[in-house]
């Protein structure tokens, strides 16, 4: 995927999770754009990093991630480090959208000195931890290439507009036409939802339906 398509993937993707997590704090009331890693702390980094490192392999839904601290942490803390990692991690790469937070499990060794390691894998009683939308590895695949093929076709489109304002405007309008909001989940009907309306990928691959 060329730079420009991965930007776009990530600013589309991006302007749908914004207010999912929360997390907004972190920007500043000037809503200057910001990376969120950046106000995260050592232990902090140390996990999202680690899942940058290994979301390519974590496509499957099944690898265990092994995550280093530089600085042990203690075991009250954990708990708040991991969510603010994650969440951080989310909003930073939402183009890494076949990991599922809630279904991942995390252990780990106690010991007087604190906690150096942590471990990330799938929850028990299920089969991976993607979103609930996907079911199988092919699934991801497919929306990978799916998205891949979209911004391709959005970053021809946009490639028209001569500034850097108009070109994310166009970015911004496709998200208006081509997204609407979900009916069922509003009334409560959550059982016939499509289960991708949870996702950021959406934003891709609703065709306004």
């Amino acid at each position: 995927m060329s730079f420009l398509k991965k930007i776009t993937v990530i600013l589309v993707l991006s302007m749908t999770v914004f207010n999912l997590f929360g997390i907004a704090s972190f920007a500043s009331e000037e809503c200057a754009p910001v990376i969120y890693r950046d106000f995260l702390i050592s232990q902090e980094t140390d996990v999202y990093d680690t899942f940058l490192k290994n979301s390519e392999r974590m496509k499957d839904g099944n690898s265990a991630v092994k995550i280093y601290l530089k600085e042990n942490i203690q075991k009250e803390e954990i708990g708040k480090t991991l969510q603010r990692a994650s969440a951080a991690f989310v909003l930073d790469h939402p183009e890494c959208f076949w990991i599922s937070y809630e279904r991942l499990s995390f252990t780990y060794i106690d010991s007087p000195n604190g906690i150096s390691e942590i471990t990330a894998k799938k929850k028990d009683g299920v089969e991976y931890y993607y979103p609930s939308a996907y079911t199988s590895p092919d699934q991801v695949e497919t929306d990978c290439k799916l998205i891949e093929e979209k911004a391709e076709e959005i970053v021809k489109k946009a490639e028209k507009y001569p500034t850097a304002y108009e070109k994310i405007k166009y970015f911004h309008d496709y998200l208006c036409k081509n997204n609407v909001y979900n009916e069922y989940v509003k009334e409560g009907e959550t059982d016939k939802a499509d289960l991708s309306a949870w996702g950021a990928v959406s934003a891709f691959t609703s065709n306004n339906d």
